[in-house]
């Protein structure tokens, strides 16, 4: 628990995300949490980088506030730090939204993507 100047108790949660449709077990997998339209995809509030072992790839997201969030991953299959895309900005390596959302002619909407974390959560990416 959190205690702000205010004197109000803020629970904190833990999100344990599963990353899943590895098809290459090599290179990592990069995962970024933002936390408004504003920030999303720009600035990220958190991120991890897990090295891939297998078919999928689970990791775990401590001392979460409540709100609502949105969940970004690729598969990093070479391990240069960057999506990969061919020269129309179309990605070349897997990738991922929380709610499995998807955009059109480009990422999805924070709206689409977003997950209200009002306790404790399991969330599941399917990579594309």
């Amino acid at each position: 628990m959190l205690m702000l100047g205010s004197g109000v108790l803020y629970a904190q949660h833990k999100v344990e995300l599963t990353i899943r449709g590895i098809e290459n077990v090599q290179g990592s997998v990069l995962v970024a949490v933002y936390n408004s339209e504003e920030t999303f995809m720009k600035k990220r509030l958190a991120s991890k980088k897990v090295k891939v072992s297998d078919n999928e790839v689970a990791l775990t997201f401590e001392d979460v506030g409540p709100g609502d969030y949105a969940i970004t991953t690729f598969h990093d299959e070479n391990d240069n730090n960057k999506l990969d895309t061919n020269f129309l900005g179309i990605p070349n390596e897997p990738y991922g939204f929380s709610n499995d959302a998807r955009g059109s002619f480009g990422p999805p909407s924070f709206e689409k993507a977003k997950v209200k974390v009002d306790g404790n959560k399991k969330l599941v990416i399917n990579l594309k």
